[in-house]
């Protein structure tokens, strides 16, 4: 974007400037947001998710103490941490 003829410091053409910034981590946000899935069996989901290469890093579990539902993260094959979220039948 060109304002006035003047390049944000961000935007480099060529060598860049001492202190100038990659876009990527200018967009990048502070507290990125987490989506959520709901599923109707999270255990299945899971087992789909690590036998595509997705890495599990939290298992299943309530997700406030006595609670009847489920939730779960994992990252898929690009990085992206991703949540699963399952109400309990009954």
């Amino acid at each position: 974007m060109c304002i006035s003829g003047v390049l944000p410091q961000a935007v480099t053409f060529g060598a860049p400037r001492p202190g100038a910034q990659k876009l990527k981590d200018i967009l990048a946000p502070a507290s990125p947001v987490l989506p959520y899935i709901w599923v109707d069996d999270i255990d299945a989901t899971l087992a789909l998710v690590a036998a595509h290469g997705g890495e599990i890093v939290e298992p299943r579990r309530h997700d406030t103490p006595g609670s009847t539902s489920w939730i779960a993260t994992f990252r898929d094959p690009a990085g992206n941490l991703i949540g699963l979220y399952q109400e309990s039948p009954y």
